[in-house]
Formats: C-alpha cells, structure tokens, sequence
C-alpha cells in the first residue's frame, strides 16, 4: 500500500494503477462483510493473530469470505 501511494504522490499513475490491479481482490475481499471481521481472518490466515474473534453482535467470518481471502492472499503472492 505504501509503495502505491508513493507512487500516485509521484505521479506515476501507471505503476501506482499496476499495484492497485494486483491487490483489486484483496481490496474486494477485505470489504464483503463489516470491518474489522475480515482483516481478522486474514491476519489468522497468515499467522498474524492467533484468533479471529470480534465482540459482539458481529461475527466470525463466514467460510465464503474466508475462501475469499485465502484466494485473493494466494494471487496476491503468486505475483510478487
């Protein structure tokens, strides 16, 4: 995200532009149900967090969010 935004700062549209492109699903993923439920599963997704849990009256992830998540990271790091 840093690198993105230093690069639109630059004005280097079209690299900023390649970046947001490759991380578009992520973006998508992290935004299907209320903040904070799916940055906490995929911070367990990738080891960040030992549980995903949130208070009340939100919930866990549900297993198609977190399919989702594990898609979009798994894209994401076959390009980097």
């Amino acid at each position: 995200m840093s690198s993105l935004v230093k690069l639109a700062l630059e004005g280097r549209y079209p690299a900023a532009l390649a970046i947001h492109e490759r991380l578009s699903d992520l973006f998508h993923a992290l935004f299907v149900e209320p903040n904070p439920i799916p940055v906490k599963a995929a911070m367990l997704a990738l080891g960040q967090i030992d549980d995903a849990a949130v208070r009340l009256p939100l919930t866990e992830a549900s297993p198609a969010t977190r399919a989702a998540l594990l898609r979009a990271l798994e894209s994401f790091r076959a390009h980097e």
